[in-house]
């Protein structure tokens, strides 16, 4: 389904803490024992327009990265059999890099 976020708005895929180890994101036990317990975690898989008196809150977010978010401000939608989540710009936390 192709879709097009509204101004300021991120949509993500969650991710759980195999996905991550998958990807190369966690490779410590520490680490992957917090991710279990907090699974806001996503991967950007379309981003919306930014406003002219907006800021990414995190400079270079781009499709495919995989970011922290405040999962109050999540909004949760199946698009076919995918979960994704919509969240607005300022929610994105921080962009997760490999070790």
């Amino acid at each position: 389904m192709k879709f097009q976020p509204a101004n300021n708005i991120v949509v993500l895929k969650p991710l759980k803490s195999e996905d991550l180890k998958a990807k190369g994101i966690i490779r410590n036990s520490l680490i992957e024992a917090a991710v279990s317990k907090q699974p806001q975690l996503g991967q950007v898989l379309r981003l919306g327009a930014i406003k002219k008196d907006s800021v990414l809150p995190v400079k270079g977010l781009k499709i495919g990265d995989i970011v922290a978010y405040r999962e109050y401000g999540d909004n949760k939608f199946m698009l076919g059999m995918d979960e994704v989540v919509f969240v607005v710009f300022e929610d994105i936390l921080s962009i997760l890099k490999k070790e």
